[in-house]
């Protein structure tokens, strides 16, 4: 939009919002920057789509209240807050973990499938040996070699290879051949041997 300052001079332009320069062509600097989640709700300065929160503020948005006493949360710091936030594997709820499907304990850190293993070294609280054990039981949870045991695999690997000279993988189907099939019939043939009664 072209103006007018007065009727001797020439005209100029009164550029729209987000528009400089002497013919309105070139884009403002600020529109070229990325905007910030809900404008830093107000407590924080938006630099390239990062906020940077005033003292008292954190978050993304800087919509958090910072509370001055640390076992509180909650937008007017007055909820209880979770042991270790429920280590991410659960929901806080009035200062007690409901643990995900899997996990267990008071801060929801440990796998159910450790639970029992871990159960002795962890009763007193987290530790580091209670850190350790959870460890080494998620280690072996995922090895195919060491951890749980089916013992028929362990027998089908063992007692039946060395008694009959099968190779490893390869079972017998009741008439001394050699199949890949095997499971059920493995069960029959240690309880006729004997070795399963």
């Amino acid at each position: 939009m072209c103006t007018f300052v007065s009727t001797n001079s020439p005209a100029e332009c009164k550029c729209h919002h987000g528009w400089v320069g002497a013919s309105c062509a070139v884009q403002a600097f600020s529109l070229t920057l990325t905007g910030c989640a809900n404008g830093c709700s107000g407590n924080g300065l938006c630099l390239d789509g990062k906020c940077v929160c005033n003292v008292g503020f954190k978050g993304a948005d800087c919509a958090t209240l910072i509370c001055a006493d640390p076992s509180k949360t909650g937008p007017n710091c007055d909820l209880p807050k979770c042991p270790r936030d429920c280590s991410g594997n659960g929901l806080c709820m009035n200062g007690k973990c409901a643990c995900w499907t899997g996990f267990v304990g008071d801060t929801c850190a440990m796998p159910s499938a450790c639970s029992e293993a871990c159960h002795g070294v962890c009763a007193l609280g987290e530790s580091e040996e209670c850190t350790n054990c959870v460890g080494q039981c998620r280690t072996l949870a995922n090895s195919r070699v060491i951890g749980a045991h089916n013992p028929f695999d362990d027998y089908a690997n063992t007692f039946l290879v060395q008694q009959q000279g099968l190779g490893l993988g390869q079972h017998t189907n009741g008439n001394g051949n050699a199949n890949g099939k095997g499971f059920k019939q493995l069960e029959m043939n240690a309880v006729e041997a004997g070795a399963l009664a």
